[in-house]
């Protein structure tokens, strides 16, 4: 079935429910890839099956699947997931846009490649998370804690990153146009490489972190507090600059 959606370029042709899946599941079939599933139960069922490629966006026990199956490449478009415990789990090349994610608990997690436009990441942990080459384009990510999670090359253009805890994070070739790190913790942080036209640094801490070819045009960096080595060629009109 996977290999036919494959040369047609569709996903999710397939909608199944839980009686089509139980007959399906009591005939030995384990390989559920591609299919789209409605109002399904399957937490009694894994680990054992596979899942990768499939739409869980309504899924009854959401939470305890994502935690327990083999997954890569789902759509979870606009999934409620606040506060849930997802912590070390691999979502790769996954669909989250506008998911609601707001305290969950994502440490440690696998999260390459992620469309997390629009997601609302608010008071999230994503502690040691990894997060390269995702898109998180106007994410809120207000207040969330991000120590040592590898943001390598992440889109985080216009996302609200305010009171953000992003201590020791790497932020190499990130993309922050328009967005916003005010008050957040940006200590020891690699920022090499990364983009900051017309960011809001205000009162943002950036002791210790390297800002080497760093792009910064138009950025308000006012109460900003940075190390006094820091090779970077500050705006004119700041009203203050803490160097430490």
């Amino acid at each position: 079935m996977l290999d036919t959606l494959k040369k047609q370029g569709l996903w999710f042709k397939e909608t199944i429910n839980q009686q089509q899946f139980e007959q399906l599941y009591s005939q030995g079939e384990r390989d559920f890839r591609g299919y789209k599933f409605m109002e399904v139960e399957l937490s009694e069922y894994l680990p054992g099956i596979d899942l990768r490629h499939s739409d869980l966006r309504f899924v009854k026990d959401l939470a305890t699947v994502l935690t327990n199956a083999n997954l890569m490449k789902l759509n979870l478009e606009g999934v409620n997931l606040e506060k849930a415990n997802l912590s070390h789990i691999v979502l790769t090349n996954t669909n989250l846009k506008k998911a609601q994610l707001s305290g969950a608990d994502l440490r440690g997690s696998s999260l390459t490649h992620v469309n997390l436009q629009e997601a609302n990441l608010s008071f999230t942990n994503l502690t040691e998370a990894v997060l390269s080459n995702s898109k998180l384009q106007k994410a809120n990510l207000n207040n969330a804690f991000l120590q040592g999670a590898n943001l390598y090359r992440v889109n985080l253009k216009g996302a609200n990153l305010a009171h953000a805890d992003l201590e020791q994070c790497n932020l190499s070739l990130a993309n922050l146009t328009d967005s916003n790190l005010s008050w957040a913790n940006l200590q020891k942080c690699n920022l090499s490489g990364t983009k900051f036209p017309n960011t809001n640094l205000d009162s943002i801490d950036l002791y210790a972190s390297n800002w080497s070819n760093a792009k910064v045009k138009k950025v308000n960096i006012e109460k900003a507090r940075m190390s006094r080595n820091l090779d970077l060629e500050i705006p004119k009109k700041v009203n203050k600059i803490d160097l430490d």
